[in-house]
């Protein structure tokens, strides 16, 4: 079974979005907190899934939308790296420029 962990700024993306979440609706932030987990498997287990966003990084990370949500993540021989977990009000060309930084802090 192939895994997946998140880089330090994509677990601090979910604590954010949940704890927003959980101010509006506990039961809200339950949900997305089951699905983002599901898609985190899947991704595992399927890595090409997402795309490559040439026009938005040059990093090697692919995206995959989960809702309102934006996984940014990488392949790894075990499965996959979670980089960054992007709401679509955020700014995505912001949060990609700075995707180097997020995967040294690993």
């Amino acid at each position: 079974m192939k895994r997946y962990r998140l880089t330090r700024a994509a677990q601090d993306d979910l604590i954010g979005h949940l704890e927003y979440l959980t101010e509006r609706s506990q039961v809200a932030a339950e949900r997305l907190a089951l699905k983002l987990m599901h898609e985190f498997r899947f991704l595992a287990e399927w890595p090409g899934s997402g795309r490559l966003r040439p026009e938005v990084t040059d990093a090697d990370v692919r995206f995959w939308p989960v809702g309102s949500y934006l996984l940014i993540y990488r392949e790894e021989v075990v499965g996959v790296v979670i980089v960054r977990i992007v709401h679509a009000k955020q700014d995505l060309l912001g949060v990609t420029m700075h995707l180097e930084e997020s995967q040294e802090g690993e």
